[in-house]
């Protein structure tokens, strides 16, 4: 993460995926780079955890924060933004950098069930504006959903089907499909990788 209190420290995100837990903990840079002991730090002394309510299944990594983008401006006009994913039940959630730990989430994406296994950012238009790559991954239906933001306003629309095509900001995204057993999605990464910079 940047630094998201202003003292001068990047801070740490921790997941806690299992939906039987849905925590993601963000810990103190200050307090990270103080300690002297070789053990870790307490698992109590986390500065921030944000939660969303848990099932009881134990074994189910696809729980709150199973992945996330952050230091990105989506919400607020700040560096300090923070999506994480849901996908259990197929949800990015937007956080602001301003008002993270005093309220929720400013914004709920909510797609297909296992979207967000894995999310990336990066700015794949030439409009300057942080676009989000997030990927299903499951083994039937596989695809990655490339989302457009919004030139103002809402950062993005808050639901979307599963058509091939359909309007989720100014432009159409864009759903790249696989067979239903590829897992297509499950991984993905935003890079310029032909030196236009923008992101591939």
């Amino acid at each position: 993460l940047t630094d998201m209190n202003s003292d001068g420290v990047p801070e740490l995100a921790v997941p806690m995926s299992i939906s039987a837990i849905n925590q993601y903990r963000i810990f103190s840079g200050v307090d990270v780079v103080a300690s002297t002991v070789a053990a870790p730090l307490d698992a109590s002394s986390y500065a921030l955890s944000l939660t969303q309510s848990t099932t009881t299944d134990t074994n189910n990594t696809n729980g709150f924060g199973a992945a996330a983008v952050a230091s990105v401006d989506i919400v607020d006009s700040t560096a300090h933004d923070l999506v994480v994913s849901y996908p259990l039940v197929g949800y990015l959630q937007l956080y602001s950098g301003v008002t993270i730990g005093t309220t929720g989430p400013v914004q709920t994406l909510a797609g297909p069930a296992s979207l967000g296994e894995r999310v990336s950012g990066g700015r794949v238009n030439s409009d300057s504006r942080i676009d989000l790559l997030a990927g299903m991954g499951s083994t039937s239906g596989a695809a990655a959903w490339l989302l457009y933001q919004r030139a103002s306003g809402t950062a993005f629309e808050g639901s979307f089907g599963t058509a091939a095509a359909f309007h989720v900001t100014k432009f159409n995204s864009q759903e790249l499909t696989g067979s239903a057993t590829s897992r297509l999605g499950r991984s993905n990464a935003l890079g310029d990788v032909d030196g236009d910079t923008l992101a591939d």
